[in-house]
């Protein structure tokens, strides 16, 4: 409701963001009513938020991607089936009550010439700063209006309405969505008439900036919406008048600066969200137009690698600012995610040998617990070797059941350390010969805080893959 009466009244911000959220809810939602596992349940939430933008842009396969690359940021077949299966729904209803068409409308637009692929890249470059620049200004005014909540709560978004009220009157173009044929009057669905060709230089270049600046205001203030629709419509802008400029300098290579305001449009998103697949894919599904393909694959990649050099993702970043702590593009291994700390036994599980045994009770002791190795301490509980079921078998062979355990024990151990993941442990392991070993503080060697098995490690792995997997085995 918020976010209808916020675009409907002018904001200037996507209707995108908000259904994708919905959609993310109702995945979470859902899953917590199964009750499953945490891994599932991210898959969940990121199969609505596709669903979302699958129905919001009669796009199924940018929806798809951009479960998979803008939320879960990974690409494997237990991701891909719930989403193609979530946005197929989601796209099935949308068609059925809205009508199946393309967002943009049927063109018909094509690479005049190889030529021209060059100024594409230009292009590419061109969207990346103007990127850098939007999601920094976006920013800015989030700090903006945080500093001044001095004011009562309710006087914030009155003020951003004023603002932003002003810019509209000069520049009505930049409220609302800002596409689609019906959404507002024709006079303000620049969008269209850049990609038709119906806008001057001027003012295709002053709409890029007052298009951020308005933005900036609406969600910097407090209105709902997301950023994926303003982004098309700055690299709209950008676009149509980089043809622009481009069709008066080289009119013979060159197609009409409608071409340039489609790859714009991706380039630009493909910068902000580092989401360069989804970006394609979904100027393609709200166009229908293939012809275009190559210059939308150069500048969108040109783009992403400008902003990736620049450390920015407009979604990565709210997190942050949230305090969220966001996983790398590409989650760790499992070797990697995991501490030593988290799989040794300690505590009242930790079983030790102390100095003066007898082979015979070690034996004894093995056998009633199961285990097949135990750390050796001194007197004072300091860390003096290991004993394994190796030395207890080869002096049971000799008779020697009342040898003190000290006189057979591994003296010079591998130890590990809690903090160490168990890839680093495994890659020690390998080293030496061993299926035991006693883990100790990194300060003082001697110190022994637990006890591991090699089959400990194995068995952790085993546990930890079967959480994360969709399907069972």
């Amino acid at each position: 409701m918020v976010s209808a009466i916020c675009i409907g009244s002018g904001g200037s911000a996507g209707r995108e963001g908000p259904i994708a959220q919905i959609g993310a809810s109702s995945g979470s939602a859902i899953g917590q009513m199964l009750g499953v596992s945490p891994e599932k349940l991210r898959v969940l939430v990121a199969c609505g938020a596709g669903a979302g933008i699958a129905a919001t842009f009669n796009a199924p396969i940018a929806g798809i991607f951009f479960a998979m690359e803008v939320i879960l940021a990974e690409f494997r077949t237990r991701s891909f089936i719930p989403a193609v299966v979530a946005t197929v729904t989601a796209t099935s209803f949308a068609r059925r009550f809205l009508g199946d068409y393309p967002t943009l409308g049927p063109l018909n637009y094509s690479l005049r010439s190889y030529s021209e692929l060059p100024l594409y890249l230009g292009l590419g470059i061109l969207a990346g700063l103007v990127g850098i620049l939007e999601i920094d200004v976006l920013y800015k005014f989030e700090d903006f209006f945080e500093r001044i909540r001095i004011l009562p709560p309710f006087l914030i978004p009155a003020l951003g309405g004023l603002i932003l009220g002003s810019i509209g009157l000069a520049l009505p173009h930049v409220l609302g969505v800002g596409y689609g044929e019906n959404l507002l009057p024709p006079l303000t669905n620049a969008l269209i008439a850049a990609i038709k060709e119906r806008l001057d230089l001027k003012l295709m270049i002053l709409l890029v900036f007052a298009k951020i600046l308005a933005t900036s205001i609406t969600l910097g203030a407090g209105g709902s919406g997301g950023v994926f629709a303003p982004s098309l419509f700055i690299g709209g802008m950008l676009g149509g008048a980089y043809g622009y400029i481009m069709n008066l300098l080289f009119p013979d290579i060159t197609a009409g600066y409608g071409a340039y305001a489609l790859a714009g449009m991706a380039a630009l998103f493909s910068g902000v969200s580092r989401a360069t697949l989804t970006s394609i894919i979904i100027l393609f599904e709200m166009t229908r137009d293939y012809e275009i393909i190559l210059p939308l694959l150069l500048s969108c990649v040109v783009s992403d690698a400008i902003v990736v050099f620049s450390g920015r993702n407009i979604y990565i970043q709210k997190l942050l600012r949230k305090g969220v702590k966001v996983k790398p593009e590409r989650p760790p291994d499992i070797l990697d995610m995991t501490l030593i700390k988290e799989i040794m036994k300690k505590g009242e599980d930790l079983i030790v040998i102390k100095k003066g045994m007898s082979v015979r009770e070690v034996y004894e002791l093995m056998e009633k617990r199961g285990y097949h190795g135990f750390p050796v301490l001194d007197e004072k509980g300091r860390l003096i070797g290991l004993v394994t079921h190796n030395e207890i078998n080869d002096v049971m062979t000799s008779g020697l059941w009342d040898a003190k355990v000290e006189s057979i024990m591994i003296r010079d151990p591998l130890t590990l350390y809690p903090d160490e993941t168990l890839r680093e442990a495994l890659l020690r392991i390998g080293i030496r010969r061993g299926s035991h070993f006693p883990v100790v503080d990194r300060k003082d060697r001697r110190k022994l805080v637990g006890f591991v098995a090699k089959s400990d490690i194995i068995s952790a792995y085993v546990e930890k893959t079967k959480e994360i997997e969709w399907f069972p085995a």
